[in-house]
């Protein structure tokens, strides 16, 4: 946190949507995105960060841009659930796929809070 805390002294932090904070990386910057995971259930359907919410065509779009800003030296990490929607969405994009799996902590059921598969796209 001290390193970070140090780090954030000299950083400029913007406030931008997705798009626009993504066409503004040039090259050799690295960016990470945590757009709201794909519901893996019809009660688990959080996709709002932001009042306008995050649909599927704005992950087309996100995976798009990801993929376009890889061939100009920009380095895109996504993360997501771990299911076959999204895999094949990053992979017809050219992103490398990482898999793994996380313990949940947040459940409103707390006896449902198991482990679930994510996984982190790499545009680069």
């Amino acid at each position: 946190m001290k390193k970070f805390y140090a780090a954030a002294k000299k950083a400029e932090f913007i406030t931008l949507n997705f798009k626009e904070c993504l066409y503004n990386a040039t090259m050799g910057d690295v960016v990470y995105c945590d757009p709201p995971y794909v519901p893996l259930s019809k009660t688990a359907n959080f996709t709002d960060y932001h009042s306008d919410g995050f649909s599927w065509e704005d992950q087309l779009e996100l995976a798009d841009i990801a993929n376009q800003l890889a061939g100009k030296g920009v380095k895109i990490i996504i993360s997501n659930h771990d299911v076959p929607q999204i895999k094949s969405l990053y992979q017809s994009c050219g992103a490398d796929i990482q898999q793994f799996t996380v313990q949940r902590m947040i459940s409103s059921d707390t006896s449902n809070r198991g482990r679930a598969g994510e996984l982190i796209a790499i545009f680069s």
